[in-house]
């Protein structure tokens, strides 16, 4: 009986773990989100700290999709996630968001410090080579919104739409800027 119920305990991990992360990329996603942002927000407040949310989302996606197929887009996605997540902290959290966008949760950090953190993402997204086995330098570039507990927002829903909509004012004035 010991045996089954570690067995179980061990299948359950598994397919809790799988119910928050993003298949293509291996990083968590939009449920895992909705799930902890509500905590992550608790847990800045009691310390008195910044939470910056920051939206991405990667620029002309779709004529990467239509050069070079779902499946080697899918395969960008994926190298962009590792992109990002070198560039952040043990305590920063990426999400795979949705179709081509991420959310990155950056702890500790205000208007000042996740500007200088976003500039650093986006140089090395635009720097880095994707999709190497198909194409011999695939550049890509994507565009950014922040919004920053409390400064700008003290509820997750208020602070995920002002991310979401300074990301989508970005795209807006020039697919590459960088808005905060």
């Amino acid at each position: 009986y010991m045996a089954i119920a570690v067995e179980n305990s061990n299948l359950f991990r598994k397919i809790e773990r799988l119910t928050i992360t993003d298949e293509y990329t291996d990083q968590y996603n939009a449920r895992y989100l909705h799930q902890n942002i509500g905590r992550f927000l608790q847990e800045a407040k009691a310390s008195g700290e910044r939470l910056a949310v920051v939206f991405s989302d990667v620029d002309h996606f779709k004529s990467i999709v239509d050069t070079y197929g779902h499946l080697a887009a899918g395969q960008v996605l994926k190298e962009i996630a590792r992109t990002i997540a070198s560039c952040l902290s043990p305590e920063d959290i990426l999400i795979k968001y949705g179709g081509d966008e991420y959310v990155i949760i950056l702890r500790n950090k205000g208007r000042i410090e996740a500007a200088r953190k976003i500039e650093i993402i986006a140089r090395a997204i635009e720097q880095s080579s994707y999709l190497a086995s198909v194409v011999s330098n695939l550049r890509v570039s994507s565009s950014f919104g922040m919004a920053v507990f409390p400064d700008d927002a003290e509820t997750e829903k208020d602070l995920l739409i002002l991310a979401d909509n300074a990301m989508f004012e970005s795209k807006r004035k020039r697919k590459t800027c960088r808005q905060t």
